[in-house]
C-alpha cells in the first residue's frame, strides 16, 4: 500500500490480549484445515484496522484499532513454531504479558500447523488517517469474536479525551482500578440511556 508507513502499536485506550486456549486452539484448528487442502485460494484472517498517524516526537506510528488478538495470536504461533516473527510492538498491559505466556505455552505443547506459510495468509487492511475514524472503526468493530464491553468503551472515550503525553499514565491507573470502577460504570451506562429514555 503507497505511503504506509510506521511502527505499530497499540493505543492506550484498547484492551489488553484477551484470547484465550479456546480462540487460539480455534484458529490453529483453521489454518490446520485450510494448509491440509493446499488450495489455491489464501487463507483469510479477517479485518485489520490501522490509524496512521505522527506521535508526539513526530514519528510515523500505525495504531492497531481492531486487529490486535489475531495478529498477537499469528506472532505466538510464529515464536512457538520457530517461524519468522512478524511483530515488533509492545504491550503495556501485565494481562497481556500474562495472556501471552500462558498461549505461548499451550502453543508449543501443540503439533504445528504442517506447511504453515504465512505468505498465503491475507488480510483486509483499512487505514484511517482520521482519529475520529479510528474511534468509530474501535466502537463498531468485532472481527475477532469478543465484543467491546461497556467498560472497553468507556475506558476508551475517556482516555481518548486526555491529551496523548499522559494517556499511558491514566491507562495505568484505570488498569490497577480494576473491578473497582464497575459501579461507577453501570451508573454512567444507566445515565446514558436514561437520558434517551427521558427526551
Amino acid at each position: 500500500m503507497k505511503n504506509l508507513r510506521g511502527k505499530l502499536n497499540l493505543p492506550v485506550y484498547q484492551r489488553p490480549y484477551c484470547w484465550g486456549e479456546k480462540q487460539v486452539r480455534q484458529l490453529v484448528g483453521d489454518l490446520d484445515a485450510y494448509f491440509s487442502l493446499n488450495s489455491d485460494v489464501a487463507f483469510y484472517l479477517g479485518t485489520i484496522v490501522l490509524h496512521q498517524h505522527e506521535n508526539d516526537q513526530g514519528e510515523a506510528v500505525l495504531d492497531i484499532i481492531d486487529g490486535q488478538q489475531r495478529l498477537t495470536t499469528m506472532a505466538i504461533l510464529c515464536k512457538a513454531w520457530g517461524q519468522q516473527p512478524i511483530l515488533d510492538m509492545t504491550y503495556r498491559a501485565p494481562a497481556s504479558h500474562e495472556r501471552i505466556r500462558r498461549n505461548l505455552a499451550i502453543v508449543k505443547a501443540m503439533k504445528p500447523v504442517s506447511s504453515l506459510d504465512l505468505s498465503r495468509i491475507n488480510v483486509t487492511l483499512i487505514v484511517t488517517r482520521s482519529e475520529d475514524d479510528a474511534w468509530r472503526f474501535f466502537q463498531t468493530m468485532n472481527t475477532g469474536g469478543r465484543r467491546l464491553s461497556g467498560t472497553d468503551i468507556i475506558k476508551a472515550h475517556h482516555l481518548r479525551a486526555i491529551t496523548s503525553g499522559q494517556r499511558d499514565h491514566y491507562a495505568r491507573l484505570w488498569e490497577k482500578a480494576g473491578r473497582s470502577l464497575d459501579d461507577v460504570i453501570r451508573l454512567l451506562i444507566a445515565g446514558r440511556f436514561w437520558t434517551h429514555l427521558t427526551v
